[in-house]
């Protein structure tokens, strides 16, 4: 249904909701593949996606043992945050 409203749905803030719901069953596997998707949008999004994408992707492999993996995608996706943009969407989270 998001992918129909566009750039402007809310898809990315669904698929972290769904991202959380399965690293917090701790479903490594599947939190990783969302993780993915994510990133993808977000890539496809402006960049005040990134960041957040980055941190489920760290979390994901953080999670599953990768750490070297999630090292460097922590350094990455703090490189790419904002604060302001970080804020907003957290808000946009609290609201669904």
């Amino acid at each position: 249904m998001c992918e129909r409203l566009g750039p402007t749905s809310p898809l990315f803030h669904v698929m972290m909701i769904v991202w959380a719901l399965r690293f917090i069953r701790g479903q490594s596997e599947p939190a990783i593949a969302t993780s993915l998707e994510i990133l993808a949008l977000a890539d496809s999004r402006d960049d005040s996606y990134k960041a957040e994408a980055h941190w489920s992707r760290t979390a994901s492999e953080w999670w599953a043992g990768d750490f070297e993996q999630a090292l460097t995608l922590s350094r990455r996706g703090v490189s790419l945050r904002q604060i302001e943009t970080s804020l907003m969407h957290m808000q946009i989270l609290q609201q669904n």
